[in-house]
């Protein structure tokens, strides 16, 4: 330690006496609970939170649901493809790629299924490995599987079905609780593929997973697959997104000759407006904050920002507007000028 940053700690923690200043017994007290201020974190930005942006979770598990015969193994063998290569899905920004992946497969065949399909999307098979159970895995089983997961680097675990490996009554909560406890110890990301609820109310399906309310609680995200009619035998898919850190906007898609979804022509002009409305919406958000004047706390500046976007029927809450700043690389909150200036 230099003799300048020993003085700065002498002087903020520990005073001329060798006791602890005020700010000192803040900091021992933050040492001993092993907590650490926000403010000393770095910015939250989405690739934090996701590998593909709301298809496929960095933390805790995705799962991915819909009616037997949908397609979702399908869906399933083309997320691998894009985490294997880093590319984006259906236009959806791949923020990382993973180094291999294991499939736990429970039906038979399903192991030369998943081969054919990801031979058929062009996919790196060399990254590619493939287990199947039969009956469910008691807790060796999983403390097994744990292991080999950590000592040969997979990137993503895929686990096709749930329906074999949830112990116990599939309606209530202690299997499924069990389920994901233990693909959270894999510590590593994960799919988990299940069927959804076969209710329906005033004739339209739920879009619930079957089984217990805890497969919407213990989900990091989750992905439906369904199609516009309730029926397996139309062309047409839509696939819709529900996670705490990403809004993504249902995707309609059509199935190729293949199996694969492919985005729908009209549907990705749609996607395409959305996304150069949210482009120029953080564009002029920027540009109305580095207009701002001085002597603003932030709170104010970002309320400003909020009414000026309003005026202009573009709709963002001052605490949104805030965030959205934080992330962006190209301007800066001076808290000494009270207001926000280009680096």
């Amino acid at each position: 330690m230099t003799s300048t940053s020993h003085d700065r700690v002498s002087g903020d923690l520990i005073d001329p006496d060798g006791n602890l200043t005020e700010l000192g017994e803040q900091e021992y007290g933050r040492h001993l609970t092993g907590a650490v201020s926000l403010s000393a974190m770095k910015p939250v930005e989405a690739k934090d939170f996701w590998i593909i942006e709301g298809i496929l979770a960095r933390l805790g598990t995705t799962f991915v649901y819909g009616q037997s015969k949908m397609g979702k193994s399908f869906l399933v063998a083309q997320i691998i493809d894009a985490a294997l290569s880093g590319n984006d899905l259906f236009g959806l920004t791949s923020f990382d790629s993973v180094s291999k992946v294991l499939i736990v497969v429970t039906d038979a065949g399903s192991d030369l299924e998943y081969k054919l399909r990801l031979d058929t999307l062009g996919a790196d098979t060399d990254r590619v490995d493939i287990k199947t159970v039969s009956g469910e895995l008691d807790a060796d089983d999983w403390n097994r599987l744990a292991r080999g997961v950590a000592f040969s680097g997979y990137g993503l675990v895929v686990v096709d079905h749930a329906t074999a490996l949830v112990d116990g009554d599939m309606n209530q909560r202690e299997g499924w609780r069990d389920l994901f406890l233990r693909l959270h110890d894999l510590e590593v990301p994960s799919v988990l593929v299940g069927h959804s609820t076969d209710s329906r109310f005033e004739g339209k399906q739920i879009k619930r997973p079957a089984g217990n309310a805890a497969v919407t609680q213990f989900a990091r995200a989750r992905v439906f697959l369904s199609s516009p009619g309730g029926t397996v035998n139309e062309e047409k898919r839509v696939l819709e997104f529900t996670s705490n850190n990403a809004r993504v906007e249902p995707i309609e898609c059509l199935r190729n000759e293949d199996g694969f979804l492919t985005v729908d022509g009209g549907a990705a002009v749609s996607s395409q407006n959305r996304s150069k409305e949210k482009v120029d919406a953080q564009e002029r958000m920027i540009e109305l904050a580095l207009g701002l004047p001085a002597g603003l706390s932030q709170k104010a500046a970002c309320e400003r920002v909020s009414r000026a976007l309003a005026s202009e029927r573009i709709h963002l809450e001052a605490g949104t507007i805030r965030t959205r700043l934080n992330k962006v690389e190209t301007i800066t909150w001076s808290r000494s000028e009270g207001r926000y200036l280009p680096k």
